[in-house]
């Protein structure tokens, strides 16, 4: 009987291999996409209803009642069904990018890409998985003390110590209420104390479409991962965000000849964002294909090119906050991070030793169009995780590790302030570490200090009011009555009042007398237990734009411009490429696209969210999405963002 079923799946082996797999895009759903998108219609009922309560309460923190785009519309059965009838095996349905992806033979490209709905076709690329587990630099941290906190972190407490997470452990500060998705080859944690305590939401194997995801023998990755960041055994290993509530994706299979499919974690995030993940968090890094396959090059890490990249920067577009290790190629030829690390809004964590000292191996920056990454630091050098082994532990290196790490202190921000947005909480982290004078591209704005981050000032819009939030920590033996807030008016004339103590130790204060646009200056001063006077910050001011939600204390505030613009192309009559310039008012999602003078959709430059402010520059090298240049002629490109609408005229020559 073995033997019948070890030559069936040769035979179907053979009858896959025969075949390549494709993204089929289509030029359109059931409705146009600049056709209103009334929420009393199917379209906007059916797309409601495959969201979780939680995802519709995330994305309107961000995105209000507008929280149904067109990208969120299921496909269009007819294409759907017509591309069945035409051979292809279809594997996923991918609504945000309006596309299948499916295996097709050879025989039935031509009729598939000839159908009038299809807008093009593209090969899914099989990428080598690299787990590349760094060399082991053993440390002091076997013989660290954890008398000082209430927890005992064992040997785990190095890297939980660097990044001050104890201290919010000790004020039960743990994730709870947040709901973690992890993206990662398989999860095992059904036969470990470590995760005695583990709250599983869903799970979901996206390589045999079941809810296995501890199958093939391939979870050790994943589970390390899941450790580092959830576990609790106390006197071994406790993780930042033991508390939280996890989505477990399976998007790989390792043992299945090394090989990654990009559309199974493009449906992974899909998945985890429809059931209302608040983090989504991965520690793969993409930029190495099978041989004969593109691989891709430096140039294609620029934010806008890799699918997996475009699948998480569309999910932060929802609201969700996206976290990627930055990867393990910085002793390598290649030497950059690695897709979707590469992404504008995800933040990519890049390894530090128990010293603070950047890896060798850790991935280093800039994107190709010249974006400091990675954004932050976290330990990634001896970190010390689950093993497969029952109730076993062992060291690893990596970035994927300071991945976890980081996604469980944002986990931990949001759990004490659950009103902050996704673009918040990257804010905030990124204000949190300890190179924000001075960032550069091996350890960005640098180690991100737990602690820092909670106790960081944020803001929350109330009745249409303005309010600071600050949290002080009892530990730091503050006289909670002497806290107040100091607000620079103008010179060095300050108003000072006392804040309100909203609920446990958060103080907050409402702003009033500014008009949308005022540049607004705080600090704040409080007495010890023995009564010394401190102010925070000492020598500077937490700064932002009334009207806005960033407070910045390391980086000037950009002014918040009074209307929506957008300007004319520049230059125009243009050759070979043009630029845009548009402001925004208001953070909003913003779609920038190309038509030609019939009307037809040539190539969609900007679909993402983009926050406030003046001068933003798109430009456009003249190929349309299928990556060909078009010919000469009279173009028209419109912008969209918040219900503003603009379109303007512009002559391509050859």
């Amino acid at each position: 009987m073995k033997k019948y079923i070890f030559l069936f799946f040769l035979a179907l082996t053979s009858f896959v291999s025969a075949q390549q797999k494709y993204f089929v895009y289509f030029k359109n759903k059931s409705i146009s996409e600049n056709s209103p998108l009334l929420k009393s219609s199917p379209q906007f009922l059916e797309a409601r209803d495959m969201l979780s309560r939680n995802s519709i309460e995330r994305r309107k923190k961000i995105l209000g009642d507008d929280y149904i785009s067109f990208e969120d519309l299921p496909l269009n059965t007819t294409y759907v069904n017509s591309i069945k009838a035409e051979g292809a095996s279809i594997v996923w349905e991918l609504k945000w990018f309006n596309a299948v992806s499916g295996f097709i033979k050879d025989e039935n490209l031509a009729e598939i890409i000839s159908l009038p709905f299809v807008d093009r076709i593209e090969k899914v690329r099989n990428i080598k998985f690299k787990d590349k587990l760094a060399e082991q630099f053993y440390n002091a941290s076997l013989n660290k003390s954890t008398d000082s906190y209430k927890l005992n972190y064992g040997v785990s407490l190095a890297q939980n110590e660097l990044s001050e997470i104890p201290v919010l452990h000790d004020n039960d500060i743990a994730g709870d209420g947040v709901r973690v998705a992890l993206l990662d080859a398989g999860f095992i944690f059904d036969n470990h104390r470590v995760f005695d305590q583990l709250k599983v939401i869903a799970t979901r194997d996206f390589v045999y479409k079941d809810t296995n995801v501890g199958n093939d023998g391939d979870a050790t990755h994943g589970t390390q991962v899941l450790s580092t960041i959830a576990g609790f055994d106390n006197g071994n290993l406790i993780g930042p965000a033991y508390k939280s509530e996890f989505l477990l994706a399976k998007t790989e299979n390792i043992n299945l000849e090394a090989n990654i499919e990009e559309d199974n974690f493009v449906a992974g995030v899909e998945w985890a964002e429809a059931n209302g993940a608040d983090i989504i968090s991965t520690s793969l890094g993409y930029n190495q294909f099978d041989a004969g396959q593109q691989s891709y090059t430096y140039s294609d890490m620029d934010g806008k090119s890799a699918v997996t990249t475009i699948a998480l920067e569309k999910a932060f577009n929802k609201g969700v906050i996206t976290i990627s290790s930055a990867g393990n190629e910085g002793n390598d030829p290649w030497k950059f991070i690695t897709s979707p690390a590469d992404g504008k809004n995800t933040i990519a964590v890049g390894a530090v030793n128990e010293l603070n000292k950047v890896a060798p191996f850790s991935s280093r920056g800039p994107t190709f169009d010249g974006r400091i990454k990675p954004e932050v630091v976290a330990m990634g050098v001896n970190c010390y995780v689950a093993s497969l082994a029952k109730d076993q532990y062992q060291f690893v290196s990596g970035t994927s590790l300071a991945a976890p790490i980081m996604a469980g202190i944002a986990a931990q921000l949001l759990s004490v302030f659950p009103h902050l947005t996704n673009t918040q909480v990257r804010d905030i982290l990124i204000e949190s570490g300890d190179n924000l004078d001075k960032p550069d591209n091996d350890r960005g704005y640098g180690l991100v200090s737990a602690k820092k981050a909670v106790m960081f000032p944020n803001l929350k819009s109330v009745n249409n009011y303005y309010v600071v939030n600050k949290l002080f920590f009892p530990s730091d033996q503050i006289d909670l009555q002497s806290i107040q807030i100091l607000e620079l008016l103008s010179g060095d004339q300050e108003t000072i009042t006392s804040m309100t103590n909203s609920e446990g130790f958060i103080f907050s204060h409402q702003f009033n007398g500014y008009s949308i646009g005022d540049t607004v200056k705080i600090r704040f001063r409080y007495k010890d237990s023995d009564g010394v006077e401190h102010i925070e910050p000492e020598n500077k001011y937490y700064k932002f734009i009334y009207g806005t939600k960033k407070i910045s204390l390391g980086t000037d505030v950009e002014s918040l411009p009074k209307n929506f613009v957008l300007s004319q192309n520049f230059p125009n009559p243009f050759n070979s490429e043009t630029t845009f310039k548009f402001d925004l008012t208001k953070n909003s999602q913003v779609s920038l696209k190309i038509y030609n003078i019939l009307g037809q959709h040539i190539i969609t430059l900007v679909d993402e969210f983009m926050t406030a402010g003046k001068d933003k520059v798109i430009t456009w090298n003249g190929l349309n999405n299928n990556g060909y240049k078009v010919g000469s002629g009279a173009y028209i490109y419109q912008l969209r963002a918040s219900g503003f609408v603009a379109s303007k005229k512009m002559i391509l020559l050859k």
